[in-house]
């Protein structure tokens, strides 16, 4: 099964909700617990203590693939508890298209962040590192295009020495393992010159369960001099409904929104704290792979 991770994500949420529904929540979590210790003997029991998830998707699935953005490492460690593996990839269409992969033999619960090595006769370099050592990754193999069509400049923006600048953000493991943190073009940067990256700050906000989804932004702020972190929240309104019910006012969402924000703030580092909070009703503009397009929704 491929899918973009947004699919992925709600059908796992939704496996979840209908086990709370029916009173077996905590029934599947002790299954969960019981399979990863059948696992680590050698004994894989996923489709017996999990036959009615796996009659679901038809009883045959085996593999789930991903790509297009980045997954909630959470979600794709909770399908292999399911007894399902999950793989991801990335790439980019210039590289006709894919750079990196998992192979089937990894290890989902250490690697879940990872999108794993550079494909066959592929090469992955990371630039430009910060502190952190994270910076720009540069990718060169036989699958990389010959330009852009009667665009001179612009491949010369990105093919140099035979190396592809992808725009984007990450960082490789002493195995020579990619992990994204963002996009170059998105990064937040104070006066003080530190690198926020608005991915990382989305990943901790979309965990919690009255959000549906959010966007973070820099947004100029005069009084201070510099660049706020800012953030445009999609709440998400079945589940705050189904918990306190539908007369649940849209004054007491955002009060209970900017409450969840002050929460999720204490656990991030002080330069890195959502400033601005601005609730939203309506769908975010997307991709045709559900992917939120940032300058059109900013």
């Amino acid at each position: 099964l491929v899918g973009v991770p947004l699919i992925f994500e709600s059908v796992y949420e939704k496996i979840w909700k209908q086990a709370e529904k029916s009173g077996k929540a905590g029934t599947l979590k002790r299954a969960i617990k019981l399979n990863r210790t059948l696992k680590s003997m050698g004994i894989d029991a996923s489709g017996k203590l999990f036959k009615s998830v796996h009659e679901k998707f038809g009883g045959k699935l085996r593999l789930m693939i991903t790509g297009a953005a980045g997954i909630d490492p959470n979600v794709l460690r909770g399908f292999e508890d399911l007894g399902f593996r999950m793989l991801q990839g990335y790439g980019l269409t210039e590289c006709s298209p894919l750079v990196s992969g998992t192979p089937d033999f990894y290890n989902p619960y250490a690697e879940a962040g990872s999108v794993g090595p550079a494909v066959d006769r592929g090469e992955i370099k990371i630039i430009d590192k910060d502190e952190s050592g994270i910076g720009e990754i540069i990718y060169r193999g036989p699958n990389v295009m010959l330009g852009y069509y009667n665009m001179p400049e612009k491949t010369a923006e990105v093919l140099k020495d035979g190396w592809f600048h992808t725009g984007d953000l990450g960082f490789l493991d002493k195995e020579g393992w990619l992990y994204i943190t963002g996009r170059k073009k998105n990064v937040i940067v104070t006066k003080t010159g530190k690198n926020i990256y608005p991915e990382e700050v989305e990943y901790y906000i979309n965990r919690n369960k009255y959000i549906q989804e959010s966007l973070v932004h820099g947004l100029f702020d005069e009084e201070s001099d510099d660049t706020q972190v800012s953030a445009q929240i999609r709440p998400n309104y079945e589940a705050i409904y189904e918990e306190f019910g539908d007369s649940f006012g849209e004054e007491e969402v955002q009060s209970l929104i900017k409450k969840v924000i002050a929460e999720i703030n204490e656990k991030l580092p002080i330069y890195k704290r959502v400033r601005n909070i601005a609730v939203r009703k309506d769908e975010f503009i997307k991709t045709t792979t559900s992917k939120i397009q940032r300058h059109k929704n900013i």
